[in-house]
């Protein structure tokens, strides 16, 4: 992130000073600050924009059980019994999520979900995939041919899947936290520092915060506040369309096909969303932007055609928009301790790259703990595994665990 000198010196308060800074008012953080003011903390939440401007306000509003990939790639991927945790650790997510869509009476459909096949080659993975979910204990049905008779291929119907309102759900989590959260918006952040008195120092537009522990939910923002994160994320766009409202249902459930890689479902206004694309333009789809790109549009135009010709004679597309998504460099989410305070470091400086954010290499030179935690890298799928990965972080921040389970970001070094 950057600020100005020029902005900066136009600041609406001199200091707050609170027990946790939580930085990103999105699902992770709006979630985090509420589960910390829970535990009676005072809580700065700051926030670059506003409140879900980032991925959380821009995805398809699915909470799945899974990650990305089907549970065969998971299993080949990570070995079976952490893939069999991994999905149970989604499953757990799937009902806190829920928990707090009926506490708030946020928007919600409780449809289930299906993984629609592309082609025969994934219909037959899907099958394998059902074989070992249902040996494995998740409540999962398999379908031989396209429930949605479109043409796709065959289908593991999740009826625990449900769809929301991720912006309503963030929303809900900060006015359920007053008074011991305050939100800061916008209020981006540019610096984090060690005090004098030894206290974290959070720089941002348009106020300073002095805290005793900061937790970032920055996800693809992230290598912006430190480069620490430089090798572990990359930011992604996604794409997404809408359509005008439609007079009747076509689909009854949310689906997720193409080994992910697309996702639609109807809205209860009768508007049908459809995103991905991603993975004929991945070259193209990266950085922080988030428009809505030609070339992809049209590729999501051709799978309406494809699949939903009569979508395309009966309703208009009414929308268009982009996300930046962070993915980390093995798809599952990252959560620990940043290992310095960004502000203690001897910094050499690389070569300007014009294509991404400044990066220097840092040497730290303070020795203690930096009191910094993060939960982010959540590749596509924040509101699966959000909740879990942001309760682990909090583990760490309040009860000093020694780890983050399977989402411990220290499971990186092990793999150079």
């Amino acid at each position: 992130m950057s600020v100005s000198v020029w902005q900066q010196a136009t600041r609406q308060e001199t200091t707050y000073k609170c027990d946790v800074a939580v930085i990103g008012a999105g699902i992770i953080g709006s979630y985090s600050a509420y589960m910390l003011a829970q535990q009676g903390k005072r809580v700065a939440l700051l926030e670059s924009r506003f409140p879900a401007a980032g991925a959380t306000g821009r995805n398809a509003g699915m909470c799945l059980m899974g990650a990305a990939d089907n549970y065969a790639t998971g299993v080949a991927n990570f070995g079976r019994e952490k893939a069999r945790q991994l999905w149970e650790l989604t499953r757990e997510n799937q009902s806190k999520t829920s928990t707090f869509v009926t506490r708030f009476g946020t928007p919600a459909v409780k449809s289930g979900s299906y993984i629609l096949a592309i082609d025969k080659q994934e219909s037959d993975l899907l099958a394998g995939a059902y074989e070992m979910m249902r040996q494995d204990g998740f409540e999962v049905e398999y379908k031989p041919t396209d429930p949605f008779e479109r043409g796709f291929g065959s289908a593991i119907l999740q009826p625990a899947d449900f769809g929301l309102d991720p912006v309503a759900l963030v929303n809900a989590f900060i006015t359920n936290s007053a008074p011991q959260v305050r939100l800061f918006a916008p209020a981006e952040v540019f610096a984090i520092q060690r005090g004098n008195a030894g206290q974290l120092v959070v720089e941002a537009r348009g106020i300073q915060v002095e805290c005793d522990r900061v937790a970032l939910c920055t996800n693809a923002y992230s290598p912006m506040i430190s480069p620490y994160f430089a090798d572990k994320i990359a930011p992604v766009r996604a794409q997404i369309l809408l359509t005008a409202p439609l007079s009747r249902r076509v689909i009854d459930r949310l689906a997720y096909v193409n080994y992910g890689y697309e996702y639609f479902r109807q809205l209860d206004d009768g508007s049908f969303l459809l995103g991905g694309g991603r993975s004929r333009h991945r070259e193209l789809e990266v950085g922080y932007d988030e428009v809505a790109t030609g070339w992809l549009q049209a590729t999501l135009e051709e799978m309406l055609n494809q699949y939903f010709p009569d979508i395309v004679r009966e309703a208009t597309i009414v929308r268009r928009w982009g996300g930046t998504m962070g993915f980390s460099v093995d798809g599952l989410p990252l959560a620990g301790q940043l290992p310095y305070v960004p502000g203690t470091f001897a910094p050499v400086t690389r070569p300007f790259v014009p294509a991404g954010p400044y990066l220097a290499v840092e040497t730290p030179l303070d020795p203690q703990p930096s009191g910094i935690y993060f939960a982010v890298g959540f590749t596509g799928h924040g509101l699966g595994w959000g909740m879990v990965t942001a309760d682990a972080m909090l583990d760490m921040l309040l009860a000093n665990a020694s780890d983050a389970g399977l989402f411990d970001v220290r499971r990186l070094a092990n793999k150079q």
